[in-house]
């Protein structure tokens, strides 16, 4: 990945496009593992290689693509703390802004959102990042815990929500 950076930072836009190809997922994992909004998570993907195409040229040394998690993470953070001042939506009241309008979609969905915002953050991240694709090692690293912390708070996390799931819906 290390490769990349000095490309990009000469204007080159076919490695960029090969850039966002490779971790365009990952990226969006990791800012949806924050947030827990697919909506927002997909603006501020965005944002992220925005910052990556303008920012390539002040990388130096290694680790290119850890780089640019933190700054998406980063993204993610400052999005989640500006959203927490803002006034709430209820979706209920304004169901078109939430990208959907299958009354059952929008009920599993909600169902699921609410079963994971029970959940600590870092445990509500770390599942949405590994159900999003995004390796083990990568989301230790990425939070910077123990691959074994960050495997056993998946499993803990997953069973809390089977329970709190089957104890509200059967």
């Amino acid at each position: 990945m290390d490769h990349y950076a000095a490309r990009i930072a000469a204007g080159d836009v076919a490695a960029f496009e090969r850039l966002y190809e490779k971790l365009y997922r990952l990226v969006y994992a990791v800012v949806l593992g924050v947030l827990g909004d697919g909506h927002a998570a997909e603006d501020l993907t965005q944002d992220t290689f925005l910052a990556v195409w303008e920012q390539s040229g002040t990388f130096r040394g290694t680790g290119y693509r850890k780089w640019i998690l933190t700054i998406a993470r980063n993204k993610a953070l400052s999005y989640s703390k500006r959203a927490a001042r803002e006034r709430a939506v209820d979706p209920e009241e304004q169901p078109g802004l939430f990208g959907t309008t299958d009354v059952e979609e929008h009920t599993d969905r909600m169902v699921l959102n609410t079963a994971l915002a029970r959940l600590p953050e870092q445990d509500r991240q770390i599942v949405l990042m590994k159900n999003s694709g995004m390796k083990m090692k990568d989301i230790a690293v990425l939070l910077q815990i123990p691959r074994g912390t960050a495997s056993w708070r998946y499993a803990q996390a997953m069973e809390r929500l089977r329970q709190w799931l089957a104890e509200d819906f059967g």
